[in-house]
């Protein structure tokens, strides 16, 4: 999981914040990975380049916005991953 704070000084929409991200995650493809916000433009710019791009909330939907769920604690409820188990 990535945070915006991790991302600083790069900011969402820039399409900098989001290769940054994925640097950290040492992933090289976006089409793995999913983002999960708020706000319709960083929506737009995760789905551009390839994320699968979550929307939470019940404000104005992004139009290319693969999902969308009310709260974060949706996200499980989409079936895009399994958690791991804690082992501690």
């Amino acid at each position: 999981m990535i945070d915006s704070i991790d991302i600083f000084p790069d900011i969402k929409p820039s399409r900098k914040a989001y290769e940054f991200a994925l640097r950290i995650t040492n992933e090289t493809d976006p089409t793995k990975c999913i983002f999960v916000d708020d706000k319709n433009e960083n929506i737009t710019t995760a789905h551009e380049l390839g994320f699968f791009a979550v929307q939470v909330g019940l404000g104005e939907v992004s139009p290319v916005a693969d999902a969308v769920i009310a709260e974060i604690t949706d996200l499980p409820k989409l079936g895009l991953y399994q958690e791991k188990p804690d082992t501690e």
